[in-house]
């Protein structure tokens, strides 16, 4: 079995990335690393595919986290109510919003955390 076929935590994250999005994310991801979970997806929900200029935000994210086996996904925010449908009972997911206008339908299978 891949890397990418075994179990991952999910952190995904919508609306534009800010300094208090990127210290939650560090949160999450040193909660993982505490419970020695391993693998971790980040999932940036984006209005404009193509557009790198969270990856400066990234970086921060990734040096804080050496320990984890982490996997960087972006996504068109237009997906993100397909995928919390598709969202599997006992994944765990955290969905950090930074959206003000932004309704994400309620989900028991999703933790949703604002900013």
């Amino acid at each position: 079995m891949t890397i990418l076929g075994q179990r991952f935590y999910d952190v995904w994250y919508v609306g534009e990335l800010s300094e208090e999005g990127v210290d939650r994310i560090i949160e999450y991801l040193l909660d993982y690393s505490c419970r020695a979970a391993g693998r971790v997806r980040l999932r940036f929900y984006l209005q404009n595919i193509g557009d790198l200029t969270y990856m400066a935000y990234v970086r921060r994210i990734l040096l804080q986290n050496t320990s984890l086996s982490i996997v960087i996904e972006e996504k068109s925010i237009q997906d993100l109510e397909k995928d919390i449908e598709l969202a599997k009972d006992g994944d765990g997911i955290v969905l950090i919003k930074n959206m003000v206008g932004l309704e994400v339908p309620v989900n028991e299978k999703i933790k949703i955390i604002e900013v």
